[in-house]
């Protein structure tokens, strides 16, 4: 059953964003646009060698900038593509680029009182060279001012602008361990999961569309538009939709193979899960703690899944069966760990749910982009069995929900707050972060309706006793308006780290009529 991580990138990249710090020159805040990293039309289209001195090449190190705290930096390689990483590998990309003789106005820095946004005074300087970037994924093209070897009022990954990225040509870069895999794209065929083809930055493919395991290697040449060539010599061309969910594999002797971005699950109990355990922030030998899940089907088959937020995979780490007794007793049988007995919480029973929990120890090995990686698990997992339902995630359903956009919560930009009300009476607030995809939990509780004058209480463990507005003069036979004013200081927890909200906003929702 496939699942996506909700946070695919790390919060620490918008948290960054807040720093004040970029240029060529002094540090500054941060705007939406930035001026030398903007999408433009072609220039001249004059190339040459960057201005060096010495025998120091723009291939040597990388140029980097860690005034946000988080290391950001670009990789331009000595084949024309580049590879960067902002934010400590929060947001990537891989393209190609071209270094141009063409002038190129930037600020240097932010005026006396170190703002960009106030432009009138801001220092500006000319550079007499860019470098061009062409993203691989969307064919967008970002030039930026090149000027005394560095990459001068830059945006990092479109979120913290105004940077300038200094070049550490002694930085003895290896892409083996300074860079993170990008798939640019996952497709499948026929909408079956095991038969997919995925396209990487490091201009290599894979190919399982068929019945046997291709590879190979290719080259962009136009946006949407890569010219394959398989490990014996063969020829094809993958042709991208320009929303990215769509594929025309075209291989040789006229043959087209259509791909999507989605399979279908199969409708047996084999993709049914039944029970979730699940422990966070697992060490298991790797520099980054991860999640472990351990999904067990309605066939009687589990799975325990390494989840990677950093590059946003889910690896199979061990599978096996289990059973359950009348007393609810798991016991599974796992290919590596063997077997293990799952430890019910009879304290925590109610009509319709039993907490559980399953201790986990096993050295294993995970297969990401062709490489096994060797993993040391020794860990806790838990879990709530929901009777008669599927998986403890899923027993509540969303009734309702109040959502404010643009609330100011203490993040150098806006973010959208959202109530979600569940069927069994309880709620939570949700900070969507929209840079980074992430929708992380601020704050739960407990809530009531009373039928009568249309009012929730809320009972939230941050905020405390709220109850809502309902407005008189919105309703009609359909239902009526609703608002919650919350107000709190909580925290949203994102990739181990814990950060700080200061939340005084007013959420809209409505009551409908049943």
């Amino acid at each position: 059953m496939k699942r996506k991580s909700i946070s695919a990138l790390f919060l620490t990249v918008v948290l960054s964003a807040a720093m004040l710090l970029g240029g060529c020159g002094d540090n500054a805040d941060q705007q939406e646009s930035s001026q030398g990293s903007e999408t433009v039309e072609d220039g001249s289209e004059s190339e040459s060698a960057p201005e060096e001195s010495g025998e120091v090449q723009i291939w040597d190190g990388y140029y980097q900038d860690t005034s946000t705290g988080l290391l950001s930096f670009v990789r331009l390689n000595e084949d024309g593509t580049y590879y960067a990483k902002y934010f400590d590998g929060g947001v990537m990309e891989a393209g190609t680029y071209r270094v141009l003789d063409e002038d190129m106005e930037y600020y240097a820095d932010g005026g006396t009182d170190g703002d960009f946004t106030t432009e009138e005074d801001n220092t500006k300087a000319t550079a007499s060279q860019v470098v061009e970037l062409t993203s691989y994924k969307t064919g967008d093209v970002v030039k930026i001012a090149f000027d005394n070897d560095q990459l001068c009022d830059m945006s990092l990954g479109g979120m913290a602008n105004h940077r300038t990225l200094t070049h550490d040509a002694e930085y003895a870069y290896n892409p083996d361990t300074d860079e993170i895999a990008i798939e640019l794209f996952v497709f499948y065929a026929g909408s079956s999961m095991g038969s997919n083809f995925v396209l990487s930055h490091n201009r290599t493919f894979t190919d399982v569309t068929g019945d046997a395991f291709l590879d190979g290697s290719w080259e962009m040449k136009e946006a949407g538009v890569y010219a394959l060539t398989y490990s014996d010599g063969t020829e094809a061309t993958l042709t991208v939709e320009a929303d990215g969910k769509n594929a025309v594999l075209a291989k040789a002797g006229g043959e087209e193979l259509v791909l999507r971005d989605t399979f279908e699950e199969s409708g047996d109990l084999s993709g049914t899960v039944v029970l979730s355990l699940t422990a966070e922030d697992a060490q298991v030998g790797l520099p980054m703690g991860v999640n472990l899940r351990l999904d067990c089907y309605g066939d009687n088959t589990c799975k325990l899944i390494v989840e990677v937020a950093q590059v946003g995979a889910e690896l199979e780490a061990d599978k096996g069966t289990y059973s359950v007794s009348e007393t609810f007793q798991y016991t599974f049988n796992f290919e590596k760990a063997g077997e293990i007995t799952g430890t019910p919480d009879y304290a925590s029973a109610t009509e319709t749910s039993l907490d559980v929990a399953a201790a986990y120890k096993a050295d294993v090995e995970v297969e990401f982009n062709g490489a096994q990686t060797p993993l040391s698990i020794d860990s806790e997992l838990s879990g709530t069995y929901v009777m008669g339902g599927e998986a403890s995630a899923q027993a509540a359903e969303v009734v309702n929900t109040l959502t404010v956009e643009d609330a100011q919560v203490g993040l150098p930009m806006g973010v959208n707050l959202r109530v979600d009300i569940y069927s069994d009476d309880t709620c939570k607030l949700i900070v969507e972060v929209a840079q980074v995809g992430a929708e992380l939990e601020a704050d739960q509780g407990t809530c009531s309706l009373d039928e009568a004058s249309f009012k929730y209480t809320f009972h939230f463990e941050k905020a405390g006793e709220l109850v809502s507005e309902p407005d008189y003069a919105s309703a009609t036979a359909e239902g009526l308006g609703m608002t919650l004013a919350y107000k709190a200081d909580t925290e949203v927890e994102f990739n181990g780290a814990a950060t700080p909200l200061s939340i005084d906003a007013v959420l809209e929702g409505r009551i409908e009529a049943q």
